[in-house]
């Protein structure tokens, strides 16, 4: 086998070379890492600067809610206010309808009764017709010719007339 020897010169010089090139790693290695550093800071500023956004962001967000309840508290309010109105509404339709119901029984009970005046005899019809001309501001004369009654008669049904006025 033959021998292998090396002199302390190409030792050194092995040595130096390795550590060239340690040196020549490690400087790649620290630009490597001061490019890492770099593209780090540079992030983390990004990261803070959306952080910031976020927060204004987060802040009108909280505004614009706070700002919705205020008017959904208001809506509630009106919606509660219109119903109360719708109800009173109601209330006041049915008693409406309720008096409507009576006024049109009594309008039945007086068209029954004029009816019933009008089958009875002729000198009701005519008594009836003098008070509805009193009534209107007619003058005793002319009550006297439009149903044929006599001075004291027309004259007595004008002094009631006066006195109900009073």
């Amino acid at each position: 086998m033959p021998t292998f020897t090396l002199s302390s010169f190409s030792i050194i010089i092995i040595v130096v070379v390795a550590f060239s090139f340690a040196l020549v790693i490690a400087l790649v290695s620290l630009m490597a890492t001061r490019k890492l550093s770099l593209k780090l800071h540079t992030s983390l500023g990004l990261i803070k600067s959306l952080h910031s956004m976020l927060e204004a962001e987060l802040a009108k967000v909280n505004d614009l809610k706070e700002s919705m309840a205020g008017y959904q508290e208001r809506v509630e309010s009106e919606i509660q206010k219109q119903q109360g109105l719708i109800a009173s509404s109601s209330q006041s339709i049915g008693n409406q309808a309720n008096q409507l119901s009576l006024l049109q029984e009594q309008l039945n009970n007086l068209q029954a009764q004029c009816d019933e005046l009008a089958l009875q005899e002729p000198a009701a019809k005519i008594y009836s017709k003098a008070q509805t001309l009193v009534k209107s501001g007619a003058s005793v004369e002319e009550v006297m010719e439009a149903c044929d009654l006599p001075r004291a008669e027309v004259e007595v049904m004008v002094g009631f007339q006066q006195k109900a006025k009073d």
